[in-house]
């Protein structure tokens, strides 16, 4: 499989309070924090849970394919789904039906504990994967298309809270 060059996505601070995204090459998947401190005004984005449910429902509306939602326990342990109630079933069921206020409800309610930790989905025109975590590491696999990902995330960024 071709190694395609991992990004960050990282917020720089405005005058007037707002964040605008920028995107910059993590060719060494070098930790968020020292991309960052790289450049004066650049910061890690931290994505919650809902944010991640809201781009995950963008990214359904969009064309991409949600395979997979890395729920984590309080401590960021990956969770095993127990018996026939498989949370993250559920979860992407919603989001690929668009019903994002429902997967939010769960996280919320019945879930509480439960933390969106990454996304792993796909352009259904590209055969590659791209996988978005929660401190705005990018990491694509294969021939994975990256430009209409980021061009959505561009157009979502207020909304996503960073």
């Amino acid at each position: 499989m071709r190694r395609v060059t991992a990004l960050q996505l990282l917020k720089r601070d405005e005058p007037a309070g707002e964040h605008q995204m920028e995107v910059r090459p993590n060719p060494y998947e070098l930790p968020p924090d020292r991309i960052a401190s790289a450049e004066p005004g650049l910061a890690v984005p931290k994505f919650g849970s809902q944010s991640l449910i809201e781009l995950s429902g963008a990214l359904a509306e969009s064309g991409f394919t949600i395979f997979h939602l890395d729920l984590r326990d309080r401590y960021l342990n990956q969770l095993v789904p127990e018996g026939d109630h498989d949370l993250e079933s559920e979860l992407l069921k919603l989001v690929r039906a668009g019903d994002v206020n429902s997967a939010l409800r769960i996280l919320n309610g019945p879930a509480r504990g439960v933390y969106l930790f990454a996304i792993e989905f796909r352009d259904q025109t590209s055969p590659g994967l791209l996988i978005v975590n929660r401190d705005g590491a990018v990491m694509p696999s294969g021939a994975a298309e990256t430009a209409k990902f980021l061009d959505l995330v561009r157009s979502i960024w207020a909304r996503l809270r960073p």
